[in-house]
């Protein structure tokens, strides 16, 4: 779910949590980042005003996956900052499922702010390519929370499979496979 729910009122033994962490009382263990990049269709591009530098992005048409409603972007040379919510008239679409945002934008309905986990086939594919590449979007912590002090066998035998997973996943890692090199170790 994208919705951050108390995992102590919720009765549950372990959540995965995207982002900073809010409540320092729980235990956690980091399972990776999640890369996330700006991408479009190569048909939105090839017909879409030319993106320059981010100041562009503001003439384009969007798609939007939920929770990411805040562009951050970092020049890879100069280090200079771009931020820039995603609202406005040229928001095409929000929906909160990010492989369906993925869909959308390789449709050719607007450029896309996502975790490029989720839109690893597109990327693969040549659906999707990435845009402004000398700008690095922030990557998201990705960690497992609970809040036992005692954890049991079976919670404790989760976490270890997980962290294992994690460990062997590059996706989590931010590298996504892809057909050419601007595309990869984001």
């Amino acid at each position: 779910s994208n919705l951050r729910e108390d995992v102590i009122a919720q009765g549950a033994d372990l959540a995965i949590r995207v982002g900073a962490l809010d409540d320092s009382s729980m235990t956690s263990r980091g399972l990776g980042h999640a890369a996330i990049g700006l991408m479009a269709a190569p048909a939105y591009v090839a017909r879409a005003p030319a993106i320059a530098d981010p100041d562009d992005l503001q003439r384009h048409d969007w798609v939007v996956a939920a929770p990411l409603r805040q562009i951050r972007l970092t020049h890879r040379e100069t280090g200079e900052r771009y931020n820039q919510p995603l609202w406005g008239p040229a928001l095409r679409g929000m929906v909160n499922d990010v492989e369906l945002a993925g869909e959308l934008a390789s449709a050719g309905n607007g450029l896309l702010y996502s975790p490029l986990w989720a839109c690893a086939p597109q990327l693969e594919r040549g659906e999707l390519v990435l845009v402004l590449p000398q700008w690095k979007a922030d990557a998201h912590e990705i960690s497992l929370v609970w809040p036992q002090r005692n954890v049991p066998a079976r919670v404790r035998a989760l976490i270890d499979l997980l962290l294992a997973f994690a460990q062997s996943d590059t996706r989590l890692q931010g590298q996504i496979p892809a057909p050419n090199a601007d595309n990869r170790n984001l």
